[in-house]
């Protein structure tokens, strides 16, 4: 029988998915009687479900920088410099 350590190795790389059938079925087994690697298992899915959905989004949308820097470059225009705005800026 595999230890805890074993398994865990498994379940984290590579090696589980190209895992033979029965030695599937002996990390299976594993899992089903130890609640510690069970929720390993759980927390390596999670990540990895994170990861995969980070991977997906898309970046920040263009216009929402475009009119960040419309706005910076609009209150420049008009002498409204963050500095003369900024009450304690005056020392």
């Amino acid at each position: 029988m595999q230890n805890c350590k074993e398994i865990c190795r498994k379940i984290a790389s590579d090696e589980y998915a190209e895992a033979t059938g029965w030695e599937r079925l002996v990390v299976r087994f594993h899992l089903w009687r130890c609640k510690n690697c069970r929720c390993y298992e759980e927390q390596l899915r999670a990540m990895g479900a994170s990861m995969a959905q980070l991977l997906h989004e898309d970046p920040p949308a263009a216009t929402t920088l475009e009119r960040i820097e419309r706005a910076i470059l609009e209150n420049n225009a008009a002498g409204s410099h963050p500095s003369s705005a900024d009450p304690g800026s005056d020392r």
